[in-house]
This record gives structure tokens, C-alpha cells and sequence, in this order.
């Protein structure tokens, strides 16, 4: 029997200066369960960014999900993909791009993820 672990990751993203990346990537097989996402929340402005996660462990991967988040500065539970069906497998690894492009509107992603 063949075991797998189920994980929760945080990454941090941003897009220039002291803050990370726009993009990080996942290794492996990759059965993605959950993207939760937040907002840098320093306006009241209702802002959109498109999240890309793909196949792989560069932007060259196949896109397996694409979502336009809207958010604004409060709590809001659009803000939290939960995936059906079992989720969606990334055999080569998950690639994701936060969609910030110059400006940063996502800070902050959380995975779940059984990984193997």
C-alpha cells in the first residue's frame, strides 16, 4: 500500500522589492484540493486578479486551473477555492502565478494538497 500525505502550505507572494515572488512552484505529483487566497487589503477598492496554476515547474506547463478572484478589504469567502470531485492532479509538479502583474493584489496563498 502506497501512502500519501495530505499538506497545507503558505506561501507568501508579491512582486518587487523585499517581498517574494508572483510565482512559486509545488514539486512532484501534486492532487490540489484547496487555494485559498488574500487580498493586500490597503484600499476599499474591489480589485481583480487571475490566478493560473499549471502542470509542471514553470510557466511552459499546461494550465489546469484558471480563476479570476475579486476582492475587497474585508473577509469574503469567494476568496477560497474548494475543489470538488477529488480534486485535480498536477503529475509533473503545480506551478502557480498569482496574477499580480505590476500591481500586487494577492499577498498571501494557502494549498492543501495530498503530494506523491
Amino acid at each position: 500500500m502506497t501512502g500519501y500525505d495530505v499538506k497545507c502550505s503558505f506561501h507568501e507572494v508579491g512582486n518587487s522589492g523585499t517581498t517574494p515572488s508572483d510565482k512559486f512552484s509545488v514539486d512532484g505529483r501534486v492532487r490540489l484540493f484547496n487555494v485559498w487566497v488574500t487580498s493586500t487589503g490597503e484600499t476599499d477598492d474591489i480589485r481583480t486578479a487571475t490566478i493560473i496554476l499549471k502542470t509542471g515547474s514553470d510557466a511552459t506547463g499546461d494550465v489546469l486551473l484558471k480563476y479570476d478572484f475579486r476582492f475587497v478589504q474585508w473577509a469574503n469567502p469567494s476568496n477560497n477555492i474548494s475543489i470538488p470531485g477529488g480534486g485535480i492532479v498536477f503529475p509533473d509538479g503545480l506551478y502557480f502565478d498569482s496574477g499580480n502583474g505590476d500591481t500586487t493584489f494577492i499577498n498571501s496563498v494557502s494549498l492543501i494538497y495530498e503530494q506523491g
